[in-house]
C-alpha cells in the first residue's frame, strides 16, 4: 500500500520510487489523516449555527427595538420565531408581511396605519396572528412549495378583506355623519 501511495505521490519520475520514502510517509499521513480544512469547516459551521441560534432566540427582542421599524406585534413575532429554523427565515417572514401590507394598500389605493386598526373595530394583533397561523398550519398539513408566497397571499388578503375594508367602512360612516341635516318639520300645519 505504501508503495502505491509513493507512486501516486511522485508520478513525475517513476525511477525515483526507491529514494522516495519521505514522500511516501507524507503521502501516507495525508491519505490516512483528516484534512485540517475539513475540521476548520466543521468548527465554522458549529459557530455559525450557535450564532444563528442566539439571534433566533432573541428575535422578538431584536425586532421590538426602536431602531427596527416594524408594526408586527409581539405575539406574531413569537409565532414567527417558533416556526422559523433560522434568524434569516424569521426576518424574511417579517419582510413578507410588510410587503403584503404594502401590496394591499396599492391595490386598494389607501394607506393603513396598523396601530389605528383597533379604532375601526378590528383586533389586528389577533387577526394577523390567526392569518399567519393558518399559513403555518397549511404548511404542516399540505405540500407547500413556497411558504413565503403563501404567507404573502394570506396576509395581503387579510389586509384587503378585513383591515382596509374596516378602515373604508369607518371613513364612509364618518362621511355620512358629516352630511347636513335636513329639517323634517311639516310647514303646512
Amino acid at each position: 500500500d505504501t508503495t502505491v501511495i509513493a507512486k501516486i505521490a511522485n508520478t513525475a519520475k517513476s525511477s525515483h520510487i526507491k529514494d522516495s520514502t519521505v514522500i511516501a510517509k507524507i503521502a501516507d499521513n495525508l491519505f490516512y489523516s483528516n484534512s485540517i480544512d475539513t475540521n476548520r469547516h466543521i468548527i465554522d459551521t458549529e459557530t455559525d449555527q450557535l450564532q444563528n441560534q442566539v439571534l433566533l432566540d432573541n428575535f422578538v427582542d431584536i425586532m421590538k427595538e426602536d431602531s427596527i421599524n416594524t408594526f408586527v406585534p409581539e405575539n406574531v413575532l413569537n409565532l414567527i420565531k417558533t416556526f422559523s429554523s433560522t434568524y434569516e427565515d424569521a426576518q424574511k417572514t417579517v419582510q413578507t408581511i410588510h410587503n403584503a401590507k404594502k401590496k394591499a394598500e396599492e391595490l386598494e389605493q389607501t394607506v393603513v396605519v396598523y396601530e389605528e386598526l383597533e379604532s375601526y373595530g378590528i383586533d389586528a394583533d389577533k387577526g394577523l396572528y390567526m392569518t399567519l397561523l393558518k399559513a403555518y398550519q397549511k404548511q404542516k398539513t399540505e405540500k407547500v412549495n413556497n411558504l413565503q408566497n403563501l404567507i404573502f397571499v394570506y396576509v395581503k388578503n387579510w389586509f384587503v378583506e378585513k383591515a382596509i375594508a374596516a378602515k373604508l367602512a369607518n371613513e364612509q360612516r364618518e362621511t355620512f355623519n358629516e352630511l347636513p341635516t335636513v329639517s323634517t318639520e311639516n310647514w303646512l300645519e
